[in-house]
């Protein structure tokens, strides 16, 4: 769901499929209330990683659920992001 939100929001972005590809790989972490708390940066392409990095920023909030046991699960997010 996380990176389905991600890839979104930089589809949204004109021409940016033109202008890069690759992957990259990252842990998201964030808090109970879905605010990223840390992005880090685990491999792929730099120019990608900067631009998912950027975006992640952007976003700042994601949707989380209502049950204290799964928010505790979705709190450190390992993501790949393909472009």
């Amino acid at each position: 769901m996380y990176q389905i939100i991600i890839e979104n929001k930089l589809s949204s972005y004109e021409n940016v499929h033109d202008k890069l590809s690759g992957n990259c790989h990252l842990k998201l972490h964030l808090s109970e209330k879905g605010q990223v708390n840390n992005i880090q940066i685990e491999s792929g392409d730099g120019q990608i990683c900067h631009r998912i990095n950027d975006v992640i920023d952007e976003i700042g909030e994601f949707p989380m659920p209502l049950q204290p046991e799964v928010i505790e699960k979705l709190q450190m997010i390992r993501l790949t992001v393909r472009l």
